[in-house]
């Protein structure tokens, strides 16, 4: 999968180790006589000149998982060409680890140029994307039925579990950093705008009024409203702020173009080590 392969320039980690590498974009052309000789290898790019030279910005991501390096070594940064994630890159001792999504591939595939990679010390070179015995199809995104989900704020749902300490968070659909892994799936790996918490967000931008019918035996008795609009009531209990929102709340966050995304890791004071697209209100099926 594409975010398990690393590239680089100069030192790149492959599994609990480092090899001293660097890796180019060539013509598929000329993958054959690159096999043999590396000696013209200077002429081409290496893989983070290309990504800076044929994207259209590389953003920083204000919120983000951790790689697969660890919770240390959280995703940093992103190339982005018309809305799609090129690669995704963090940092293990200060030295660019960078991966390349599907997109990428296919676009490559699309102008005839594969990723070779040359060891130090070797005058030799050897294909680590070929793009030429690939296809790289994207993605689809599916349609989920609306449901009545409890939502969750800094909760422990499975205590001690590898993703038993959940947030649900608020953010815009076209702020997401969406890496497409292969062709079957979509990896989330953080988010170029700002997330907020979901009670947080409605407790900022909501007034909060009492509930037209009693629930005082599940706690709840408040909400947060619009108009004549009740959008979500929430409750604390020992593990955590449980939030219910109605069908107007989903609506709403569809208007705005927003999604809810869940995050999770083993403990409150850790580092995120999952994300994933929890609801899109904007594609729901009534």
């Amino acid at each position: 999968m594409s975010l398990y392969q690393a590239f680089g320039i100069g030192r790149i980690k492959e599994y609990n180790y480092f090899i001293e590498a660097t890796d180019h974009v060539v013509p598929n052309s000329q993958l054959d006589s690159l096999k043999n000789s590396a000696s013209s290898l200077s002429g081409f790019p290496t893989v983070l000149d290309y990504l800076d030279h044929n994207s259209s910005e590389k953003k920083p991501l204000k919120f983000a998982i951790a790689s697969r390096y660890g919770a240390e070594f959280k995703w940093r940064e992103c190339h982005i060409d018309e809305g799609h994630v090129l690669s995704a890159i963090t940092y293990v001792d200060n030295y660019p680890q960078v991966f390349l999504s599907q997109y990428l591939k296919r676009l490559l595939r699309q102008k005839g140029l594969s990723v070779v990679r040359q060891d130090k010390g070797y005058t030799y070179v050897y294909p680590k994307i070929d793009t030429a015995a690939g296809i790289y199809e994207l993605p689809t995104v599916g349609y989920k039925p609306y449901s009545i989900e409890v939502l969750y704020q800094d909760y422990y749902r499975y205590p001690g579990s590898y993703d038993g300490f959940v947030s649900d968070y608020i953010v815009k659909k076209a702020a997401l950093a969406q890496f497409a892994e292969s062709e079957s799936f979509y990896t989330l790996i953080g988010s170029f705008g700002e997330c907020m918490k979901i009670g947080d967000y409605f407790q900022k931008y909501y007034p909060k009024r009492t509930l037209p019918f009693n629930l005082q035996k599940l706690s709840l008795s408040e909400g947060y409203w619009r108009d004549t609009d009740i959008l979500c009531t929430s409750r604390f209990t020992e593990k955590g702020r449980e939030i219910f929102l109605s069908r107007e709340g989903y609506t709403l966050l569809g208007e705005g173009g927003f999604v809810i995304l869940r995050a999770a890791k083993r403990a409150e004071g850790d580092e995120w080590r999952k994300l994933e697209m929890l609801l899109d209100p904007e594609v729901v099926k009534w």
